[in-house]
């Protein structure tokens, strides 16, 4: 029995179908919890409901969650591993550069908390209240596809099922109450967002 596992969702999405299919075998994605050596647990309908599934497979290709397992140790543990020789590309594909985000904030698939705006902050500009608010909690700084669509920020910051997948603990803070964000959140804060965000940040800077 073979299990790969891989994190990385970009990597993932490319690569672990490509090695399911060589294996004739049907790979098992995101999942964020194993039960048994052929039960695992993935998420649904963006996160709104848990699907349990049984893979009778001999050879299992899966991807895992990072933000749902701890962090393996850098030492021990009975797995092998073998490094494979690459070979050289085929076909018109060249390979020309390789641009990295920067930041001094967290990555947002890995951080522990992630302070996500979305189209009612009105501009990219207002942004900058949810910077000041995640420096205080040490946090990413995420933003949802209606806030990418518009311009107010670039792509790399887009969270949610069409973005980055990240931790599932949500906080939401919106002035209508029958927000459907609202149905999905863990808390919510019925407010607005251009007084409680500043008073938050101000709270948290005294401590």
């Amino acid at each position: 029995m073979f299990r790969a596992a891989a994190p990385g969702q970009l990597r993932r999405a490319n690569l672990l179908p490509r090695v399911a299919a060589k294996l004739d075998v049907a790979p098992v994605s995101d999942i964020i919890a194993i039960k048994s050596p052929d039960t695992f647990v993935r998420t649904i309908y963006a996160g709104n409901a848990l699907c349990t599934v049984k893979c009778d497979e001999k050879v299992k290709v899966f991807s895992v969650r990072g933000t749902s397992f701890e962090a393996a140790a850098t030492s021990g543990g009975s797995a092998g591993s073998e490094k494979a020789s690459s070979t050289s590309p085929v076909g018109l594909s060249e390979w020309l550069d390789q641009k990295l985000t920067k930041s001094d904030r967290p990555e947002l698939t890995g951080a522990k908390v992630v302070v996500s705006g979305g189209r009612g902050l009105k501009s990219g500009e207002n942004f900058k209240l949810l910077y000041d608010l995640a420096d205080q909690l040490h946090a990413a700084v995420g933003a949802s596809r209606a806030a990418v669509d518009a311009g107010f920020v670039p792509n790399d910051m887009q969270v949610g099922q069409t973005g980055k997948i990240v931790a599932p603990t949500i906080v939401a803070i919106n002035k209508d109450p029958e927000a459907p964000i609202f149905q999905v959140a863990d808390y919510g804060i019925v407010a607005d967002l251009f007084k409680v965000v500043p008073e938050m940040t101000e709270i948290l800077k005294k401590k």
